[in-house]
């Protein structure tokens, strides 16, 4: 393969990605080739069974209910703090308007 020296700049953060890829065999050269390979996720196209076929289908779908498992979760903690939270709040406000005189409960 012909080589060819050429300088390019990198942000430090994607030099040290790049570097955290390079295994201790591995020229930069190849770590870039590697990553950048010209293969596609269509070139795996019909090389599948069924079987596997389903068995993928199965992960994902078990994936995708445990992540919206987890967002129900988030969104019931969140709606937990905010019931905790706001009647804090109201109560602060009166006491705001009963200690200025402005207003009384």
């Amino acid at each position: 393969m012909r080589t060819r020296s050429t300088a390019f700049r990198l942000d430090e953060d994607v030099y040290e990605r790049l570097k955290s890829e390079k295994r201790d065999d591995e020229t930069f050269s190849e770590v870039v080739n590697r990553l950048i390979g010209d293969w596609s996720l269509l070139d795996l196209a019909g090389t599948a069974t069924e079987a596997e076929t389903a068995r993928h289908r199965e992960i994902l779908e078990a994936a995708e209910r445990e992540q919206l498992e987890q967002r129900s979760g988030l969104a019931c903690y969140r709606r937990a703090i905010a019931s905790q939270y706001l009647p804090l709040q109201s109560k602060r406000r009166v006491w705001k308007l009963q200690s200025s005189g402005s207003a009384t409960t």
